[in-house]
């Protein structure tokens, strides 16, 4: 073979090779690429399940609160009924009590 032909599929070589680590740069690139867009989704993803955890957080949150409040306010209601029917049966033995006093009094003087 001449020395031209020689060169000539030399240089067919190379231009092949160098297409070969153009298309193995170009899928590198391309997985790079797709990999930093699997990624961002991955955390976009991780963000949106964080938000929504903490949503539900405060959510549940707020609602023991609520449901804490009714119960401390049905009990203020409950000890207010409590202590104000203590008071009026307090008052009703009170009353009983110096209604007999005064009558036993008032039936001491009549039989003197």
């Amino acid at each position: 073979r001449s020395p031209h032909v020689v060169f000539e599929e030399l240089r067919m070589i190379v231009k092949k090779e160098e297409e070969s680590q153009k298309l193995v740069r170009q899928k590198a690139r391309l997985s790079v690429h797709q990999n930093a867009h699997t990624i961002g989704a991955a955390n976009k993803m991780e963000e949106d399940v964080d938000e929504d955890v903490e949503d539900e957080d405060a959510e549940v949150f707020e609602q023991v609160r609520h449901e804490m409040d009714s119960g401390f306010a049905q009990l203020a209601i409950t000890l207010l009924v409590t202590c104000w029917m203590a008071i009026i049966y307090i008052l009703l033995v009170y009353s009983t009590l110096i209604r007999e006093s005064m009558g036993s009094s008032a039936e001491k003087k009549i039989l003197q």
